[in-house]
């Protein structure tokens, strides 16, 4: 009977198929009311026949999700933005409850690790770390907790790790985490100066930037008494890779660039000469600035003249 069935399908496949289609486009929203009260009515049997069939046809399934991903990659990065807009208060306010949990405060904890380029596996690795330094900052000694979770009226302690390598190296107090971050951007921003002397800008023409942008940066350039053109600036940026050339922050051209939380391009300059040194962050901009009034101060305790 099986194999009759078969075969008469075979012969009269088109013409079923036909009258299926048919059939569910003059009663979709019938078969639809059937179908969600059906899962509504026998969730764990949906269940358990959906994990039982991805488990039997998982790489049929990734590879044929990875193809429609490709094919429809544009539709797709719109859809989902405009998800995001119209619930973005409802993600939000789950985001909130999650990270209220310790599981939430455990996971952004690890993302955020990872994000710094922080080399750890597992959420033992910190709790290993914390108490090797013995729940103490390994520099000050003041007395640290775990989590926001613990008891005490003591801060919690901060993951230092090797910024080259991203291997860990203990457990610090907030006061001392800055210390030791300034220190290794203060030795990245002397190797900077250093080799910022010995630059050869090549002016870039540019015309998809508008023409007020520009004015309004030159403008602002020649009152700082920076000299440098529009076309100097965008070949010291493309120079710089994009980024801080002290820390690697991703930094953008204009602010009318695509990239939203992305800071816009410092030009850092030699305050005597005016001359262009470099295409840094807020951050270390303000960082060489402090290094530069901090050899002022030393020569002017020392009696020299400025």
């Amino acid at each position: 009977m099986n194999e009759y069935k078969r075969e008469y399908y075979q012969r009269n496949k088109e013409r079923i198929n036909q009258q299926q289609r048919a059939y569910y486009e003059a009663h979709k929203e019938e078969i639809r009311q059937r179908k969600k009260k059906y899962r509504l009515t026998h969730k764990e049997n949906v269940k358990q026949s959906n994990k039982k069939y991805y488990e039997t046809h998982k790489d049929k399934i990734k590879q044929k999700n990875k193809e429609y991903k490709l094919a429809h990659k544009e539709e797709l990065k719109q859809y989902f933005k405009e998800y995001r807009d119209k619930h973005k208060e409802e993600h939000n306010e789950s985001n909130r409850r999650y990270r209220a949990t310790f599981e939430g405060y455990v996971y952004y904890k690890l993302h955020s690790w990872r994000n710094r380029g922080v080399k750890i596996n597992s959420w033992q690795e910190y709790v290993d770390a914390y108490n090797r330094a013995g729940g103490k900052c390994e520099i000050c000694g003041k007395p640290l907790k775990l989590t926001k979770f613990d008891d005490g009226d003591f801060e919690v302690a901060r993951l230092d790790h090797d910024h080259e390598t991203g291997m860990i190296r203990g457990i610090l107090c907030d006061e001392c985490n800055r210390m030791v971050a300034n220190f290794n951007l203060n030795k990245k921003a002397l190797d900077y100066i250093k080799n910022s002397e010995l630059k050869n800008i090549i002016p870039i023409e540019d015309n998809k930037t508008p023409k007020e942008i520009r004015i309004e940066r030159e403008k602002n350039w020649k009152h700082k008494g920076i000299k440098i053109t529009w076309e100097e600036y965008v070949g010291l940026y493309n120079m710089a890779d994009g980024k801080c050339e002290i820390c690697g922050k991703p930094l953008k051209l204009t602010k009318a660039d695509d990239g939203d939380g992305i800071e816009v391009a410092n030009v850092d300059h030699d305050h005597i000469s005016g001359r262009p040194r470099g295409i840094v962050c807020r951050r270390c901009n303000s960082l060489i600035k402090t290094m530069e009034l901090n050899e002022k101060a030393l020569k002017y305790l020392g009696g020299e003249k400025l």
